[in-house]
């Protein structure tokens, strides 16, 4: 006869009491349970049996939660062959039973999700940008500026001539379409690409740059996210993102949210870099095919590093807000060998270096 030794728990109460489970003798179809002096049988068809998992205890479960844990896992295989035929995925307890492989398994899944995450889904994404549909782009570009404009921008002093005169310069530099819009900014020199194409330059950036041929080359590399539709993909991917850490851990909270959110977010500074290499890739490609150097996109990277609103004040900028920039965007003398510490800085950056990207820009204008 087969007798569990175990612990067994009413689902009703808390307290936990020593019981013995057996086979009914007299009745196949009922099991035994014997506890604090008293007898009685339980139905096998309501029995439920945990699977077997290395050496952690077994779990048998029946009516309204009431539970028998038994340490004992060779009797509790005994009963379940005793109580049931074999089944066709009667394998799969011994693999987990078996530790090498339950962590090769684990490797295999956490690789699986780390590619996913790293690498299909920024591949979706810029694919799936590529298909919206312009008038839904045209629509959220609208509503972005519009909120922009209500937090951090103000009409741009630029006068109306200048602006004409540099709209002009840039859109005969390339050939996709798109609106330019000038502002003054509390975030400093800075230009950007809006869903849909349409691409914002501060009065910041303008007066920096003094050499109309700096925001030039600012903007092919704005025109280089424009048209990979680079802000349109990075908006899919957070999103995707964001669904696929649900679906994999369900309600994430607390430490264990930050836990599986590093991953996504180191993932997503690394898409980030990416895309800032290939904008400016196309800028250096379209500078080139116009017969022109590059140069002047890797010195307004170097005025843009060495940026500070303190500098603007003193030339009669008043009222100019701190530019956000890394700690080592700021520092653009020869890179050499980076620290450790310096690499971390740029892995958690969402722009690669800014010496490392005049060094590439040089480098191509060289050529």
């Amino acid at each position: 006869m087969i007798e569990l030794e175990g612990r067994y728990q009413s689902g009703v109460e808390s307290r936990e009491s020593l019981a013995r489970l057996s086979l009914d003798a007299a009745d196949a179809r009922f099991l035994v349970l014997e506890t604090d002096g008293s007898r009685r049988s339980i139905p096998v068809d309501e029995l439920s049996v945990s699977d077997r998992v290395g050496s952690i205890p077994r779990r048998l479960r029946w009516g309204r939660g009431e539970t028998f844990v038994c340490s004992d896992n060779d009797a509790v295989d005994q009963l379940v062959a005793a109580l049931w035929p074999p089944s066709r995925w009667a394998w799969l307890p011994r693999l987990e039973a078996s530790a090498p492989l339950a962590l090769a398994a684990l490797v295999i899944v956490v690789g699986f999700y780390a590619g996913l995450l790293l690498w299909g889904v920024p591949t979706a994404a810029q694919a799936l940008a590529q298909r919206l549909p312009d008038e839904l782009l045209t629509r959220v570009a609208g509503e972005t500026l519009d909120a922009l404009d209500g937090q951090m921008f103000r009409s741009s002093r630029l006068p109306r001539e200048e602006r004409l005169a540099l709209r002009a310069r840039l859109l005969a530099l390339d050939d996709f379409p798109r609106r330019i819009h000038f502002r003054a900014s509390e975030i400093g020199p800075n230009a950007f690409a809006l869903p849909g194409g349409e691409i914002v330059i501060t009065d910041e950036l303008v007066r920096l740059a003094g050499d109309p041929a700096e925001v030039e080359a600012v903007y092919l590399h704005e025109v280089g996210h424009a048209r990979g539709r680079h802000a349109e993909s990075t908006v899919l991917q957070s999103s995707a993102w964001g669904v696929l850490l649900a679906f994999m851990t369900g309600d994430v909270t607390g430490v264990s949210e930050l836990l599986f959110a590093l991953p996504v977010t180191l993932g997503q500074l690394s898409f980030s870099r990416d895309l800032e290499t290939q904008a400016d890739d196309f800028a250096i490609a379209r500078l080139q095919a116009l017969g022109r150097s590059p140069e002047p996109l890797a010195s307004m990277l170097e005025k843009l590093g060495a940026y500070r609103p303190e500098d603007a004040k003193a030339k009669g900028a008043d009222d100019e807000a701190a530019v956000r920039t890394e700690p080592h965007d700021r520092d653009v003398a020869d890179p050499g060998e980076p620290s450790s510490g310096q690499r971390w800085l740029q892995y958690l950056s969402t722009h690669p270096a800014t010496a490392e990207r005049v060094a590439r820009i040089r480098e191509a204008a060289a050529r």
